[in-house]
Parts: structure tokens; C-alpha cells; sequence
């Protein structure tokens, strides 16, 4: 929840150190090198010997247990594989996939040892001065082809995690439901490019943490919702949680446990080809789509009456 005002508040030392001569060539060299010469995957290498203590810190302990959040194997993951990892629902901020991917404090570790996730996020959070680092010592990187490459091509246990719904995802966050959409083959691309497994991710009550408006389709709010979606990649989800003090009106997210199930793996070839143009390559790229969509419908049938048996519907995937 402090996303935003810890952005403004980077923003804000990043003006202070320009404006202030003793500081202003250090500070516009670090943006120079920020910008155009630390790659996020060599920069989340520097904090390799600071991540274990940051991930299992107290603070994020506290975070995850505030809900609490909870992860569920299903089936082993060998370390000498490569993984994309598809989480679904996206919800209002994707609460499960930062705690799941970005902390130890789940148990994530010991779950699956030896196989390291790293979160994509859009690339304007990673250039956000200090902000960066933040995320980048919790092995959060920017969304870009280049990155997903460059993560993949790493040791074996290297591992993307993607929610694949983004922004249209978050619109259709309503408690009770899980509407997912799978429209875009991108993460199926990445997975065939580096021949790294893909596993489906369920997260049990993502969308109840908070209380959204979802106008209709046609309704005038929601084509301005839709067209600030595709100019800015952002979704302008109107949403309110709990406050402090009450449980009716703020910005906390309301207590409910999170339950994220990690499905078994689908193994992809590896696809040298144009997988985009290449006749052969586009319907190797569909036909693992459509058997990771019937994955994920089995794997929510699977565990939905144990671990949500209150829904307001089953799961809608939109392809």
C-alpha cells in the first residue's frame, strides 16, 4: 500500500539531490546509469548476498501474515528445470504473487528449493531512483522481452513469474469470482523461447481483498477505464478496503486468507523459430496455450470447494 507514496517520496530525494550542488552530478550520473547502463537482471545479481535476510525480514512476515497468506505445492518442481510461472487472478494489486515470489516468509524456499522466481512489474516501477533497488533486491524486474531472455538463460531454477491478466484483469476484480483472461500468448512465447516449463498459479481469494466498482461494459466510466487501460498499460480500478480503525471504509486491504496453489509443470520444447510468423511455431504456441488454460480449469475445480467453497461463480477464462 505504500507503492505510491514511497514512488512520490523517491521522486522527491531524487529533486533534493539534483537542486543541491554537492549532490547533483552524483545524482545525475546514478540516472544516467539507471537508465541506460544497469540491465535489471545484472543489477539483481549485486543483491544476492543481501536477499536472504531481506526476504525473510520481519516486516515482510508481518506483511504476510496480516492476511495470511498461505502456499500450496501440488507437485515437486526439480531445480534443474527453467519455469514460467502464469498467477492468476491478478486482483486490485496482486498481493499473493508478491508475497509468494518476492518473500521467504510462505515458505517458499523450502517448498521448492533451488528454484528462484523472479516477478515481473512494468518497467516504469524499475526506474524509479532507490525505489529500484528496493525491488530489485527483492527480485522484482521490468516486464520486457529482453528481461524474460536474460532471466531464462541463467542457471537452471531460474524462474518468470507472470500474471498474465495485467491491467484487464484487475478491472474485472470482483469478490467471489475469478475472471481470467488468457487472451494473450506472450508468457507461452517466452516459455517455448527458452524451452522452460510452464506452471499455473491459483491464488483462493485475491479478489476479495478488496471492494471494487465494476460498471458495465457500455457504461461511459468504464470505456474511460478501457482507454486509459490501452494508452497507459495502467487500470484505474476504483476500489476501497478497510481502514485502520474501522472495517468498512479505507485503504488496507481486508483480512482474508489467501491461498495460493502452485500447479504441476507443463513441460514446453524449446522453439528456435519465428514464433510469431512461423506456421509451425504459432500452432506449437497454441496448442500448449490451450492445454495450460485446461490446466488451470482443473486445477481450480480441484481445490476450489476446499479452499473457497463460499464463490459467488466458478472460473471464467477468457481467451
Amino acid at each position: 500500500m505504500l507503492l505510491g507514496p514511497l514512488q512520490l517520496a523517491c521522486w522527491f530525494w531524487t529533486g533534493c539531490a539534483l537542486l543541491n550542488p554537492l549532490t547533483t552530478l552524483p545524482m545525475v550520473a546514478y540516472l544516467l546509469f539507471i537508465a541506460r547502463g544497469d540491465p535489471s537482471v545484472a543489477a539483481v545479481r549485486r543483491y544476492d548476498r543481501l536477499r536472504p535476510s531481506l526476504r525473510a525480514c520481519g516486516l515482510l512476515r508481518l506483511f504476510t501474515g496480516y492476511f495470511p497468506m498461505v502456499l500450496v505445492r501440488t507437485a515437486a518442481l526439480p531445480p534443474a528445470r527453467r519455469y514460467v510461472f502464469g498467477v492468476h487472478p491478478h486482483g486490485v494489486i496482486s498481493m499473493g504473487a508478491f508475497s509468494h515470489f518476492c518473500t521467504a516468509a510462505t515458505g517458499w524456499d523450502a517448498l521448492f528449493p533451488g528454484v528462484r522466481p523472479h516477478l515481473l512489474t512494468l518497467a516504469a516501477n524499475v526506474k524509479v531512483p532507490f525505489f529500484r533497488e528496493l525491488l530489485l533486491a527483492l527480485r522484482v524486474v521490468d516486464a520486457s522481452r529482453e528481461t524474460c531472455g536474460a532471466v531464462l538463460a541463467g542457471p537452471p531454477g531460474a524462474a518468470l513469474a507472470i500474471v498474465v491478466g495485467g491491467a484487464a484483469e484487475a478491472l474485472d476484480a470482483r469478490p467471489g469470482t475469478y475472471v481470467v483472461h488468457l487472451q494473450h500468448r506472450g508468457f507461452v512465447r517466452v516459455a517455448a523461447a527458452a524451452g522452460a516449463d510452464l506452471v499455473p498459479v491459483l491464488s483462493f481469494h485475491e479478489n476479495d481483498l478488496f471492494r471494487t466498482l465494476s460498471p458495465r461494459r457500455a457504461s461511459p466510466l468504464r470505456r474511460a477505464q478501457e482507454w486509459v487501460k490501452r494508452t497507459f498499460r495502467w487500470a484505474p480500478v476504483l476500489f476501497h478496503g478497510r481502514g485502520a480503525f474501522n472495517y468498512y471504509v479505507g485503504l488496507l486491504p481486508y483480512r482474508r486468507r489467501v491461498v495460493t496453489v502452485v500447479g504441476a509443470p507443463i513441460p514446453v520444447p524449446r522453439v528456435a523459430g519465428d514464433l510469431r510468423r512461423d506456421a509451425e511455431c504459432v500452432a506449437l504456441v497454441d496448442a500448449v496455450h490451450r492445454q495450460y488454460a485446461a490446466a488451470l480449469r482443473e486445477l481450480f475445480f480441484a481445490h476450489a470447494d476446499r479452499y473457497d467453497p463460499h464463490r459467488r461463480a466458478d472460473i471464467d477464462i477468457r481467451m
